[in-house]
């Protein structure tokens, strides 16, 4: 089965433009273009679409061989309390080859950045792939959602939800960067209409702080190296070094 998705009511937008929603209808997207370009090379890779639901994104991704799991992922629109649990979308770790997160963290307040990007990088594999797209220009302080259709592997077209406007934020490039922290930044492409593309792969990642859907804690691959011979033992590390004894001349 190429298509899985979690079950969930999606409206129907409109897709009359609207500035303030900064649209695009049929716009190049060489950021997509260059991910998909060394994921599809991958047999079958997985791809997680975190939505709203796009039939026809889902149609084209797997026409490419691609096998497609769509979450629709809900921004959190507040700063977390201290009582409240980590954001966590409920995927094992290092499922996906490709996260398509379009717009989400423009919807998203700066604290929940960092939260936001780490959870993606616990679902993406050791060469993972991310893409998103990220407003520069200062709007409305309110927008709507919309769902993205890939039209082609460089042409997405954005479609507003039908759906009440909420809150939207503008990040610098510089918070973005910042957020994703353990990716490394394949480019930031501005485009014409002051919307970010941004593309990064997965670096290393630490797995032993998490436990996702009853999996077993497991390191990453960097973490699983043997330690080098003849290690220097840190203990002494602060200590005097001993010399040898000295041998007696006869």
């Amino acid at each position: 089965m190429l298509f899985k998705r979690q079950s969930a009511e999606v409206s129907r937008g409109s897709i009359e433009p609207a500035l303030d929603d900064l649209d695009f209808d049929g716009a190049r997207c060489s950021g997509l273009e260059k991910a998909l370009h060394f994921v599809m090379r991958r047999e079958h890779p997985d791809v997680l679409d975190l939505g709203p639901m796009c039939g026809a994104t889902v149609t084209f991704l797997a026409g490419l061989g691609a096998r497609v799991t769509v979450e629709d992922f809900e921004p959190a629109t507040l700063p977390r309390r201290k009582s409240e649990r980590p954001l966590q979308i409920d995927r094992p770790n290092a499922s996906f080859d490709l996260i398509l997160a379009w717009e989400h963290i423009d919807f998203m307040p700066p604290e929940r950045l960092e939260e936001f990007a780490r959870e993606l990088r616990r679902l993406l594999t050791a060469d993972g792939w991310l893409f998103l797209f990220s407003r520069a220009a200062a709007g409305r302080p309110f927008g709507r959602r919309a769902r993205f259709r890939v039209m082609e592997r460089n042409v997405v077209a954005r479609e507003p939800l039908d759906e009440a406007p909420r809150s939207r934020w503008v990040h610098s490039s510089r918070a973005i960067e910042k957020a994703l922290d353990g990716f490394l930044i394949e480019g930031i492409h501005l485009r014409r209409n002051q919307i970010r593309e941004v593309v990064a792969t997965r670096v290393g990642f630490d797995y032993s702080a998490f436990a996702v859907l009853g999996e077993p804690l497991r390191s990453s691959p960097e973490l699983e190296k043997p330690p080098k011979k003849n290690a220097a033992d840190p203990s002494r590390a602060l200590g005097k070094r001993r010399r040898p004894p000295r041998k007696a001349v006869s």
